[in-house]
């Protein structure tokens, strides 16, 4: 199994202006529309974000995802009986709320959403309601949805041109490209296009098999419906149920292992966790902001635990489990740890690297 802890350093390192980033790469299916809505209500409950801009952005991002459910290609992916579809990814940064997607459609289509988007960012904001209503009185209909209409309404509700890119794809397809940026105040050019760096980030997912990529609130409301969506895709990709619920119990785990030592200043419990496939293992990484104090206890802990077999970490377990029941030492147990280690098909991996106000940044990965 790769060592891949480096790569979600640097994903920590290159997104440290940005408090949540959410990146998905696989399937496309209407059953994630409100999970990923859901994923987004739940990660900027800490952000105190306007009602009235949450629920403009909210639209944005329901209505990028459908963009993507009407025009996109169903493909096989790298991994057997993995389908990726392409890339759906948000962020926040600053006063941006920034939606990015990847599709793959056919040449022909692709011809005429060039011709709609040229169209779509030559009018200005005030006249795209006139275009709208135009395209639904004179265009019929299709099996791809209605006449560009969800990309005149990206337009219109972000008040912003639609960035978009072209390329080509495998099997004499397209790459669609396209970015949606919401910040109130902002002029069109002051809108930053990251097409080229959401571009590397699904080439390091699709070369690294990472199904998802989540940085931000680890609250109950943020976690759960990340749960949902990784273990609906493992139930229908996974060929052993049993090793996507294992695989959701420790991810369970890992994420109260950041709710635990991961607060910051303000109480919030903060991180950042990738989730991938490998030689049909999965491979769960995850990391968070820590103390000297909290690594120390990190260190020794993972250090020992490391070193133990599978019938000495099971009775560690079960002694562990008799001192919480009693409320001995509750907190400083590392019952989770311990279930972790036992978890992992193969040792686990730790790090610790520097972060900022003299904390350091705690990362761990776990194969099932």
């Amino acid at each position: 199994m790769p060592h891949r802890l480096k790569s979600l350093v640097k994903l920590h390192y290159e997104t440290i202006d940005q408090p949540v980033v959410f990146s998905y790469r696989g399937p496309f299916m209407e059953y994630f529309t409100n999970t990923i809505l859901e994923i987004f209500q739940g990660s900027i409950t800490a952000q105190q974000v306007i009602p009235t801009i949450n629920r403009k952005v909210s639209f944005l991002l329901v209505e990028c995802f459908q963009n993507i459910l009407k025009h996109g290609e169903v493909v096989a992916g790298s991994d057997p009986g993995f389908r990726d579809d392409g890339l759906f990814s948000f962020r926040i940064q600053g006063s941006s709320f920034i939606i990015n997607s990847i599709n793959m459609v056919q040449p022909e289509e692709a011809n005429g959403l060039r011709s709609m988007m040229e169209e779509i960012n030559s009018y200005e904001p005030q006249d795209l309601k006139a275009l709208y209503l135009k395209q639904l009185a004179n265009s019929a209909l299709s099996d791809k949805g209605g006449a560009g209409l969800g990309l005149i309404e990206l337009a219109r509700k972000s008040g912003q041109q639609v960035l978009y890119l072209f390329e080509d794809a495998p099997g004499g397809l397209v790459f669609f490209h396209q970015q949606v940026t919401f910040c109130p105040g902002k002029e069109r050019w002051e809108i930053v296009n990251r097409i080229d760096e959401i571009r590397a980030l699904y080439d390091q997912m699709n070369g690294e098999h990472t199904l998802l990529y989540y940085k931000g609130d680890f609250s109950q409301k943020a976690i759960i419906p990340i749960l949902e969506m990784v273990e609906h895709h493992m139930a229908s990709s996974s060929e052993a149920g049993a090793q996507g619920r294992k695989a959701g119990h420790v991810l369970v785990e890992i994420l109260q292992n950041i709710a635990k030592h991961g607060g910051d200043k303000q109480g919030r419990a903060e991180g950042i966790v990738t989730i991938g496939m490998y030689n049909g293992q999965i491979l769960l990484q995850a990391g968070n902001v820590v103390s000297e104090t909290e690594k120390e206890f990190l260190t020794e802990k993972l250090v020992y635990l490391r070193q133990l077999n599978h019938e000495e970490l099971k009775d560690l377990h079960r002694t562990a489990l008799k001192a919480s029941l009693k409320f001995e030492n509750k907190m400083k147990s590392g019952l989770g740890l311990i279930e972790i280690a036992q978890a992992s098909t193969i040792p686990f991996n730790f790090e610790f690297n520097p972060s900022v106000d003299n904390r350091c940044l705690f990362t761990i990965q776990v194969s099932i």
